[in-house]
C-alpha cells in the first residue's frame, strides 16, 4: 500500500510534467506524421526523385529549425529529450544509471546516422547538442549535426518513398 502511495504521490507532482509530455510528442507525432506521408509522397510523386527529393530537404531543413527555435524558446522539454541527455551525464550510484549513461556518451556519429533515419533533424540535433535543460541555440557543432541529419535522413526516406510509389504503381 505504501508503495501506491509514493507512485501515486510521484504522478500527482509530475502532473504538469506528463501533460506537456503529452501535448509535446503528440503535436510533434502529428506535425511529422502529416509531413511523411502527406507532403514528401506528394512531392515526390509529382516531381520525381531528384526534384521532389530536394523539396522534401528543403521543407525539413525549415521545419525542423522552425521547431529547434520554438523547443529553445519555449524552454520545455516537452519531448523528453532532455531527459535522455541527463541519463547520458549520470554519475550516480545506480550501476544501471551509470551503465546506460556509459553506453549513451558511446557513438555520435552512430547515433547521428540512426537518429537521422529513425526521427528527423530536430530531434537529432537537439538529443547530440551538448548539455541538458539548456536550450542553447546552435553553434558550428549543432550546425553541422543539423545539416548532416537533414541529408541523412531526407536522403533515406526520399529513397524509401519513392520505392513505396514505384511498388504502388506497379500494383495498381
Amino acid at each position: 500500500m505504501e508503495r501506491f502511495r509514493n507512485f501515486a504521490a510521484f504522478i500527482a507532482a509530475q502532473k504538469k510534467r506528463f501533460a506537456v509530455l503529452a501535448i509535446g510528442v503528440l503535436g510533434n507525432k502529428a506535425m511529422v506524421w502529416a509531413v511523411n506521408y502527406g507532403l514528401d509522397p506528394y512531392l515526390i510523386a509529382n516531381f520525381g526523385l531528384v526534384k521532389g527529393g530536394i523539396a522534401v530537404m528543403v521543407v525539413s531543413f525549415f521545419i525542423c529549425l522552425a521547431t529547434i527555435k520554438f523547443y529553445d524558446w519555449s524552454k520545455q522539454d516537452w519531448l523528453g529529450i532532455e531527459l535522455v541527455k541527463e541519463m547520458k551525464e549520470y554519475e550516480g550510484k545506480k550501476y544501471l544509471g551509470r551503465a546506460i549513461g556509459w553506453l549513451l556518451k558511446k557513438g555520435d556519429a552512430v547515433a547521428l546516422v540512426g537518429l537521422s533515419i529513425l526521427t528527423d533533424p530536430f530531434i537529432t540535433t537537439v538529443y547530440l547538442r551538448k548539455g541538458a535543460n539548456q536550450y542553447n541555440g546552435m553553434g558550428r557543432r549543432e550546425w553541422t549535426i543539423f545539416l548532416s541529419s537533414t541529408v541523412i535522413g531526407n536522403i533515406y526516406w526520399s529513397l524509401a518513398v519513392f520505392g513505396g510509389i514505384q511498388v504502388f504503381k506497379l500494383l495498381f
